[in-house]
């Protein structure tokens, strides 16, 4: 009669192996995420495009956000449109203003990327 059972211990290994697995992809995604980027919920979004309006009332169209979590350190990417006829030390003022004002309030590190309309 054991000899009829032989095969249980492969099917519980691989069993146990395909668990551990998709434990392990489980732990990677999230960790990966945080450090490849994650989508800003839509609380955060909001009062971030408070910001930039506040800031940079020529500004429009705040989109492509994404954090970026190092540890206790925060880093937030986002993307906006300014007028393609303004002079470059302008809009680069305009992007340093919107930095500085979310890491005041934000605590966030901020990189703006700035797309002509």
């Amino acid at each position: 009669m054991a000899e009829s059972y032989r095969w249980i211990d492969g099917v519980m290994g691989i069993g146990i192996s395909i668990f551990i697995l998709y434990t392990a992809f489980g732990i990677l995604k999230e960790v990966a995420s945080s450090l490849l980027g994650e989508e800003v919920d839509e609380l955060t979004k909001e009062k971030i495009e408070e910001i930039v309006e506040k800031v940079a009332p020529l500004a429009t169209d705040v989109h492509h956000l994404h954090i970026h979590r190092y540890g206790d350190h925060v880093e937030l990417t986002l993307h906006i449109y300014l007028p393609s006829e303004m002079a470059l030390k302008d809009v680069h003022d305009i992007a340093l203003a919107i930095e500085d004002a979310i890491r005041k309030e934000m605590n966030m590190e901020a990189t703006v990327h700035v797309d002509p309309v």
